[in-house]
């Protein structure tokens, strides 16, 4: 449970809870349940089924009494859209804050016929995880005639509309709210819980969704619509910076393989009396480097030889296998700029073209028919997601692909040299099977093109 607040809230709501957890059962076994919820200090509130096929159905929210505040009633916002929303399916989507922590979050929750579908009603602080909850959650009702509420609900990728859908505020039933508040008094509260006498929601355009015959365009709604579209545009800007940074500070794939070699792999030593290397890999700026013990030499003897290159050494409790830690640098594909942030221009520098990525693929089949045990792959790259774009349609569209080379390490000085004439080609981790002397690389290329390259 969390309280929240959300624009346009009616002041006479002082406190208003999300995140309730949300049960259903007939009216007979909620006499039972209602009695044990009571003797566990719970309060709840009841929500009747508007389907003649689910009647007998009682749907209840639940909270501890003592979580309560003391003061001002107390409001589920689930239970409050589901009151405004007697018919249908309706899917909302709002920004909200929270109030202990006046951070931004998202809202979400799924009404069928009048009720809270079971696990609808959270929190989430990232718009990813949003979106994919409220797509398999609109999955899983099936429902045909969906409508959508909320400040946000239409960047959903599956509910996008050239306008916004009504806010929270729009839609709820003033005169509902009385139902959806959370009582200590006594007394048999879902049989007072009755169907609403005027049913607000009615049946649009054959169904498309349940709207809303009381949103007007006010005046005050436009200034809603704008601060709202205000926000969208700021986070889809946030968003393409993260994105921008993200690609310039990956790892540039030719000059820190590289500076790993002269780091890390040309001094490590491959054994060290009875202990032997297995493998050392590396991703980010960390490699860890396992050796086996063939003879049962004291774990003594690699603390000493090597313990002053690694920042920590652990070894098994049997002393058959140890790891040694170490870091490395790296260079990015891209120098932040000023404020740490990289430019749309950087990228675009570095992005790689087509040729560019046939002429990878080139160099990588050339190192297949020269070096024995190596493997390839180039593949086709696809876009990289920016929910954001509707709002920035000037912002530049990126392209991003995989690649993985294995190969001899006696190699190791060509492949550098050749990712080294490639800015847009990032490493992401890279190993060393030692017994078997083989090199494996994965990264990833950014270009700004479309193209069917695979290997």
């Amino acid at each position: 449970m969390r309280q929240i607040t959300f624009e346009g809230q009616l002041p006479s709501v002082k406190h208003v809870l999300a995140n309730l957890e949300w049960m259903t059962t007939n009216t007979k076994d909620f006499k039972s349940a209602r009695a044990e919820l009571k003797s566990q200090g719970k309060e709840w509130i009841t929500l009747a089924s508007s389907s003649s096929q689910a009647k007998e159905m009682l749907n209840y929210g639940v909270v501890e009494r003592t979580s309560l505040p003391k003061q001002g009633p107390t409001v589920s916002l689930a239970g409050w859209l589901a009151l405004s929303f007697r018919d249908g399916a309706v899917l909302a989507v709002e920004e909200v804050s929270d109030t202990d922590s006046g951070e931004t979050a998202y809202w979400m929750c799924l009404i069928n016929d009048g009720q809270v579908l079971s696990g609808s009603d959270i929190i989430i602080d990232d718009w990813e995880t949003i979106e994919s909850l409220s797509g398999s959650s609109v999955e899983a009702l099936g429902a045909d005639n969906l409508g959508y509420v909320g400040n946000v609900a239409h960047e959903l990728e599956f509910a996008k509309s050239d306008e916004p859908y009504p806010a929270l505020a729009d839609v709820l039933v003033r005169t509902a709210v009385k139902k959806a508040k959370f009582s200590t008094a006594e007394g048999n509260r879902f049989t007072k819980l009755i169907l609403l006498g005027t049913v607000f929601s009615l049946l649009i355009g054959g169904g498309a969704w349940y709207g809303i015959q009381t949103y007007v365009q006010s005046q005050e709604v436009a200034d809603r619509q704008e601060k709202s579209r205000e926000r969208q545009l700021n986070r889809a800007r946030q968003e393409y910076q993260r994105i921008l940074n993200e690609f310039g500070q990956m790892a540039h794939a030719g000059q820190t393989s590289n500076l790993l070699w002269d780091s890390v792999l040309s001094d490590t030593k491959t054994k060290i009396d009875g202990w032997l290397l297995q493998r050392i890999s590396c991703q980010g700026t960390e490699c860890t480097l396992i050796y086996s013990n063939s003879d049962l030499t004291l774990p003594r003897v690699l603390r000493d030889s090597i313990g002053s290159r690694c920042e920590k050494v652990i070894v098994d409790a049997e002393g058959i296998e140890a790891s040694c830690t170490m870091s490395f640098p790296m260079v990015p594909i891209a120098e932040p700029g000023l404020g740490n942030n990289v430019s749309e221009a950087q990228i675009e520098q570095v992005l790689l073209s087509q040729g560019q990525i046939n002429t990878l693929q080139e160099q990588f089949m050339t190192m297949a028919r020269l070096a024995e045990g190596t493997a390839y792959a180039v593949n086709a790259p696809v876009a990289y997601p920016f929910n954001g774009s509707r709002f920035l349609p000037q912002a530049q569209r990126f392209q991003q692909g995989e690649w993985a080379l294995a190969f001899p390490i006696d190699y190791f000085d060509t492949v550098s040299d050749f990712l080294g004439a490639y800015q847009g080609a990032a490493l992401k981790e890279i190993s060393l099977i030692w017994p078997s002397k083989i090199v494996q690389m994965r990264g990833m290329y950014v270009t700004g093109e479309e193209t069917n390259n695979e290997g």
